[in-house]
């Protein structure tokens, strides 16, 4: 099966990752071993796809909602300058649903998605800009408990290089940068989106879909270990202060304990080292 990532997740300018390369080295932490990505790689393959609001299109609602956390991939295609919402998939820890929405239409967020939408489910989303904006101008649907793995991705940039970069991650990009996954087995297309348009839609396409949504789990993982390290590295700092110390120095950081310690100034907030 070829795999074919065509996403409004990727990078709005249209670029590809090769073309700007990332100014900073982020080491994995814990990549993806290759049971797990054979398993996520399996669960994209028996996605469940539902073009029909009938008790498959109800099923997959309440089992979405029971979910603490789902990952959301948002499939649309421009056409003169208006973007069309053809394929929605969601992915949950066991399980992808995608939801023909060129199909569905209004109904299917009438009948359940968009409460799942507003509702405190914690959603995983690559570049949230252009799903709200689609969702909420065509299908009053206003997306709430948003991760944003984009925006994760630009924080720790800025922990890193002390500046946001000028152009974001694409999803290839942030998965082989956090998960170790090289942008080849995750094929970057910025071709004809018009394709999302035709229907049947290809099993190819479907597969592209659930695959952009399944990772995104993991990626947030690995994102807010991530974005916690700093926060683990100042709290230590806080421990050992007076704890580690002298009698004499410890007396002086009790009496200066409204000032920040000046260990904690000095922070590294780009090294993952504890």
């Amino acid at each position: 099966m070829q795999n074919i990532c065509i996403s409004q997740s990727d990078s709005p300018s249209g670029h590809t990752p090769q073309q700007f390369p990332r100014k900073w080295n982020c080491s994995i932490d814990r990549p993806l071993t290759a049971k797990e990505y054979d398993s996520l790689i399996h669960l994209a393959e028996h996605a469940i796809f539902i073009d029909y609001n009938d008790s498959c299109f109800s099923k997959a609602v309440e089992s979405i909602k029971n979910e603490p956390l789902i990952g959301i991939d948002v499939k649309a295609t421009n056409i003169d300058n208006h973007y069309e919402v053809t394929l929605l998939s969601i992915s949950t820890q066991t399980c992808v649903y995608q939801f023909d929405i060129l199909k569905l239409g209004m109904a299917a967020f009438d009948n359940g998605l968009r409460s799942i939408f507003e509702s405190s489910v914690q959603k995983v989303i690559h570049n949230s800009r252009l799903s709200s904006g689609c969702l909420y101008h065509k299908y009053s649907v206003r997306i709430d408990n948003v991760f944003d793995t984009q925006v994760g991705e630009l924080m720790i940039e800025k922990n890193v290089c002390g500046y946001f970069p000028k152009y974001v991650c694409s999803l290839p990009e942030c998965m082989q940068i956090f998960l170790g996954i090289p942008p080849r087995v995750v094929q970057f297309n910025k071709g004809d989106t018009v394709m999302w348009m035709k229907r049947p839609l290809s099993q190819s396409l479907k597969f592209a879909g659930a695959q952009d949504a399944i990772f995104l789990l993991p990626l947030q993982e690995s994102i807010m270990a991530k974005m916690f390290v700093s926060l683990k590295k100042g709290i230590n700092i806080f421990l050992k202060t007076v704890r580690d110390s002298e009698c004499d120095e410890a007396a002086q950081h009790i009496g200066m304990n409204y000032l920040v310690p000046q260990e904690f100034l000095e922070l590294d907030c780009g090294s993952s080292e504890s």
